[in-house]
């Protein structure tokens, strides 16, 4: 197929044109577009973290018209970088630290910017402790691997990040209403830190009786307690487990045979209580799904292709898919006749 020229001159003017609008929209008039961006005195973080944290950016391919994107310094986001980048590092353990910005002026309405960091002197962990973890083994072991120790730095964002993991992994192994403390003290002067996380873990509790409640409004029900219960695979008397529940979610809804699966404990855990009574609340999806489609291919001519889905075929709500597939119609008995669409490379093929 051959293009004629003024159609090839029109395809080239909107190709042309869409650079230039997203370019508008990048930039005003009276705004000064950003060249480059540069960070030194950083050695705790790379330039690449620390452009990920300010919201100023350079343009890419400067000075390449239509091609790069123009980008322009918003002096109310570039104050806040500054109080960005002091934030980050406070936070990883420099209360020293200090931004100061260069900005070079190119040529009119192109600056160059510069962050000048002074990180100062870091503050370390001279004491660390977990408490409470002492009664059971399996409090012990959720605490391993803490990422803060005696020495490091002291990194708010990884006491708290580890604070979480914990939390986490204890609410996995049957304690659901875990907690942990976190308190520190600082010495400015000494550059010092003193760190302590106590574990509240609660008591350990195991799974008790877990209901099922299956809305039918939208449909027949066809999935048996029995299946569901072994579809969860969780059972009355493991140890309570968040991941395990969410697991059981997952498995349901990997059926296809509910609209919407909910799995959650009766109410809260009295103080003491050994035992999470659970539910699951089904709503009822459609058993069977069919799907179809009509098309035309060089070597296939018309064809067509048609699927069925059985979400409960057998006892286990175990699915049978049916796909059927019928290509070259319109040629060969009984459905000859289409010589007009099918094409000479359809009839010559042997197949």
């Amino acid at each position: 197929m051959r293009l004629s020229p003024r159609f090839l001159a029109a395809l080239a003017a909107l190709w042309c044109a869409a650079p230039v609008a997203a370019q508008d929209l990048s930039c005003e008039r009276g705004d000064r577009e950003v060249r480059s961006l540069r960070f030194v005195g950083n050695r705790e973080y790379s330039a690449a973290v620390l452009a990920s944290t300010v919201a100023t950016l350079p343009s890419t391919l400067p000075g390449v018209p239509l091609v790069g994107t123009r980008r322009c310094l918003d002096p109310v986001e570039f104050a806040r970088d500054i109080r960005r980048l002091e934030t980050l590092y406070r936070r990883r353990g420099y209360p020293d630290v200090r931004v100061d910005t260069v900005v070079r002026v190119v040529r009119p309405a192109v600056i160059d910017i510069e962050f000048q960091i002074a990180e100062g002197e870091p503050m370390r962990v001279s004491a660390f402790a977990i408490r409470g973890i002492e009664r059971d083994e399996a409090l012990g072991t959720a605490a391993r691997d803490f990422p803060l120790r005696t020495g490091l730095l002291f990194d708010r964002s990884a006491l708290e990040a580890g604070r979480d993991t914990l939390v986490r992994r204890l609410r996995n192994l049957g304690w659901p209403q875990a907690e942990a403390l976190l308190a520190y003290t600082t010495d400015v002067r000494a550059r010092t830190a003193d760190v302590e996380v106590t574990v509240v873990p609660g008591a350990r509790a195991r799974v008790g009786r877990i209901a099922i409640a299956v809305d039918t409004s939208l449909g027949a029900r066809t999935v048996s307690d029995a299946t569901i219960r072994r579809t969860m695979a969780l059972r009355s008397g493991d140890w309570y487990s968040v991941r395990r529940i969410i697991d059981a979610q997952r498995n349901l809804y990997q059926t296809d045979a509910f609209q919407r699966v909910e799995l959650q404990p009766d109410s809260v855990q009295p103080p003491g209580d050994t035992i999470v009574n659970l539910t699951a609340r089904l709503v009822v999806g459609d058993r069977f799904a069919a799907r179809g489609g009509v098309g035309w291919a060089t070597l296939d001519c018309f064809r067509a292709q048609g699927s069925l889905t059985d979400r409960d075929f057998l006892p286990y709500a175990q699915r049978l898919e049916l796909t059927a597939r019928v290509s070259k119609i319109g040629l060969g008995a009984p459905l000859d006749g289409a010589d007009d669409f099918c094409q000479g490379q359809a009839r010559s093929d042997p197949y």
